[in-house]
């Protein structure tokens, strides 16, 4: 599985890490492919496929978030089909899977309404349970006052829907930018919320970090956990990052709304943190 960040959009390439630049980040940065439908490879490169609908938009440029070189923008439109995102082949059915991106909502504005949401990341598995689907976690940003992110982790201890849903409200951030982390093993066990802040040697476990992009952060402190029953699902095989689905009342609220995107990282075992 792969371990560099945001697939060498916040890197520029893998070379230029560390890379210090003077006015000139952009250049940096690699090609956006913007030709609408599917791409291979995805993000300038660093991931294996990309997918943009008619009504998105999708562009790499510089200053990224937390000092890097480039960051990923996009956007959806009003369309149901509308979709903008970048997909990452690589991992092998993980058992044990831990992620790390940054957000910025701060070209966002008025999401206000719980009916607005838009999918952020969706990790998939090769198989899943008859009656479920095969995503074993879709995480969601979801408009309030404040918004929140929202976590979906499969569970089979939710007999009607496959999933136990995490709702964290977005901190106070002065420049309305996030880092979001999680770590995810399956295995079998009753769903507890704040069961496992420690990862336990075996048992599905799910822990979670939603900070301000400032903040430090630890992996014995997560800002919460659960455990659950994902047995079912075969282990991560697909990761997706972007804006994979807005919900319509979203897609008529913020048709053109620009997140951006940055620093994503997975991993099997280390915490990532900043």
């Amino acid at each position: 599985m792969k371990s560099f960040k945001m697939k060498a959009l916040a890197l520029a390439t893998l070379g230029l890490a560390g890379f210090a630049f003077a006015g000139a980040a952009s250049a940096a940065c690699p090609t956006a492919v913007t030709t609408v439908g599917s791409s291979s490879p995805g993000g300038g490169g660093a991931w294996t496929s990309q997918y943009i609908s008619s009504d998105a938009t999708f562009g790499i440029a510089g200053p990224g978030l937390a000092g890097t070189n480039c960051a990923l923008s996009l956007s959806i439109g009003a369309s149901s089909s509308s979709r903008a995102f970048v997909s990452d082949s690589s991992p092998q059915n993980e058992q044990r899977y831990r992620a790390r991106f940054y957000l910025s909502t701060n070209a966002l504005s008025n999401l206000t309404a719980t009916n607005q949401s838009v999918v952020l990341f969706r990790a998939n598995d090769a198989t899943g349970p008859a009656q479920f689907s095969s995503d074993q976690l879709v995480v969601r940003l979801v408009g309030g006052s404040p918004a929140t992110v929202r976590f979906y982790v499969a569970d089979l201890n939710s007999a009607g829907s496959g999933v136990t849903p995490i709702v964290v409200t977005l901190p106070t951030s002065a420049t309305n930018t996030y880092r979001v982390e999680f770590d995810m093993q399956v295995g079998t066990g009753a769903t507890t919320a704040n069961g496992c802040n420690t990862m336990p040697a075996s048992g599905g476990c799910f822990r979670y970090w939603v900070t301000d992009a400032a903040a430090t952060s630890a992996d014995g402190s997560p800002t919460g956990s659960s455990t659950v029953n994902n047995s079912g699902w075969g282990g991560v095989k697909t990761a997706v990052l972007g804006m994979a689905a807005g919900s319509p009342s979203y897609r008529s609220n913020h048709a053109g709304g620009v997140l951006v995107f940055d620093e994503f990282d997975s991993r099997r075992q280390t915490f990532i943190g900043q």
